[in-house]
C-alpha cells in the first residue's frame, strides 16, 4: 500500500467508479452543452477523422473565446502570443489544428486555467498529494444526514446487504516514471524509423 505513496506517484479522485478516465472535452456530449457541433458541420454526414477535426475546432474556439472574455474583463491569463495576435487580427483555426498536434505546447496553461472555470477541456487533474485525490473521491459522499435519514440508510442496508448498487469511489494512480519511459521509448522509435 504505502509503495503508491512516494514522489513519483500522481492521483486523481473520482466520486464514481463508474467514471471513465476521460477528459470533459472527449466525453460523449462533452462540448455539446457550450457549442452546437451542428454549427460546424452536419454530425451525421462527418468521417471519424472529420469529427476529430470537429472537435479541435470547437474547443480551441471555446478557448479562444475564454481569452477574449478575461481579456475584455481585465483579468489575468497566462501568456499565450498566438491568441493575444488573434484578438487582433481574428483568428484562423484551421491553419493551427492543420500546422500541429492539438493541444499546442503554448495553449496548456490557457486551457489548464479555463477548465476549472467550467470550459471543457482535454485535459485530466492530476495532483502530486494523494489527501487531494482522496478528498475529490469522498466529498460527495460526506453529506450531513439528519437522524431520521441515517436510521433510513442503516435500515435499507441492512434489507438489501450486497444488493445495492451505489457507486464506489476510486483513486487512480499512475507512476510518472513510466510515462517518461514510454514517451523516450515512442521519440526514439520515431527517430530510428
Amino acid at each position: 500500500m504505502y509503495g503508491i505513496l512516494n514522489s513519483h506517484m500522481i492521483y486523481r479522485g473520482h466520486y464514481s467508479n463508474k467514471y471513465q478516465l476521460v477528459p470533459v472535452a472527449l466525453r460523449n456530449g462533452g462540448l455539446d452543452r457550450f457549442l452546437s457541433i451542428r454549427d460546424l458541420t452536419d454530425e451525421r454526414a462527418c468521417l471519424a477523422s472529420q469529427l476529430e477535426f470537429v472537435q479541435m475546432m470547437s474547443e480551441y474556439q471555446l478557448l479562444h473565446k475564454f481569452y477574449n472574455l478575461c481579456d475584455r474583463y481585465h483579468l489575468r491569463v497566462p501568456d499565450c502570443p498566438r491568441l493575444r495576435e488573434s484578438l487582433v487580427k481574428g483568428y484562423d483555426p484551421y491553419s493551427l489544428i492543420i500546422r500541429e498536434n492539438w493541444l499546442p505546447q503554448d495553449f496548456w496553461e490557457v486551457a489548464a486555467l479555463a477548465q476549472h472555470y467550467g470550459v471543457p477541456t482535454r485535459l485530466l487533474d492530476w495532483t502530486y498529494n494523494i489527501n487531494t485525490a482522496l478528498y475529490f473521491a469522498v466529498k460527495d459522499f460526506v453529506k450531513p444526514l439528519t437522524v431520521s435519514e441515517q436510521l433510513l440508510r442503516t435500515e435499507t442496508l441492512l434489507k438489501n446487504r450486497g444488493k445495492i448498487d451505489e457507486p464506489l469511489c476510486e483513486i487512480w494512480a499512475l507512476d510518472t516514471r513510466v510515462v517518461v519511459n514510454c514517451h523516450r521509448k515512442v521519440n526514439s522509435f520515431a527517430i530510428e524509423s
